[in-house]
């Protein structure tokens, strides 16, 4: 809620501020999201731990699948992503000034 008064003309007035309710006054914090509707198998902690895991244990679903597809994509994307010329330059002349 905005308490600032914008308008021009009531610049040399000043309002006192209204009382606050108790849930105005209380801070706002972040809860955490249960993670309950997908889990990581473990088969797959096994795997990233360097555990033997057989192949069928690691049979992902359409949607887990799909999802790495993106995953992969985009990072091979962002490999091939350079910083153009003109922006090295930038930075260095940046530097050099201090």
């Amino acid at each position: 809620m905005m308490m600032d008064n914008l308008e021009p003309r009531d610049a040399g007035r000043t309002e006192p501020a209204a009382p606050r309710t108790p849930s105005e006054q209380a801070p706002m914090t972040d809860r955490e999201v249960p993670l309950s509707a997908h889990h990581t198998a473990e088969a797959v902690h096994a795997w990233l731990d360097g555990e033997a895991v057989s192949e069928e244990a690691l049979q992902a679903s359409a949607k887990d699948y799909a999802f790495w597809q993106r995953v992969e994509a985009e990072t091979q994307q962002r490999r091939r992503m350079q910083t153009p010329t003109y922006v090295t330059a930038q930075i260095m002349s940046a530097i050099s000034k201090r």
